[in-house]
């Protein structure tokens, strides 16, 4: 019986050590959007694209201890990749939890999209 139980507490302490080295979470899709800002006719050229991201650290999953989740944070991230960028065209955008049992988890909302500039 002893065996047991000192086989199980090793395989959980095996387990807790692969979460804290490695991250286990979920995707949840937010949304899909046609432009960020609003595009009134088609003057202008895609330059690329781009991914940007805004995250926060939950200490025991409670606890923030980094600045809150900011979206135009991670619209602006992404449209300062690719010089000369004005805005974002053909946006998808999720929301990631990664869990780092047993210090937190990590909330990432991210946005990608094409990257445009006006023509004058």
């Amino acid at each position: 019986m002893k065996l047991k139980s000192l086989v199980s507490i090793c395989l959980l302490s095996l387990n807790c050590g692969a979460n804290i080295i490695g991250q286990n979470g979920f995707t949840r899709q937010i949304g899909i959007s046609s432009e960020a800002t609003i595009v009134r006719d088609g003057s202008y050229e895609i330059l690329g694209s781009a991914i940007g991201e805004s995250s926060v650290f939950l200490f025991l999953g409670i606890f923030p201890m980094t600045p809150p989740l900011n979206t135009e944070y991670a619209l602006s991230e992404a449209v300062q990749k690719i010089e000369g960028g004005q805005t974002l065209i053909n946006l998808a955008i999720w929301h990631e939890t990664h869990y780092y049992f047993p210090i937190g988890k990590v909330s990432v909302v991210k946005i990608e999209g094409d990257v445009i500039r006006f023509k004058p």
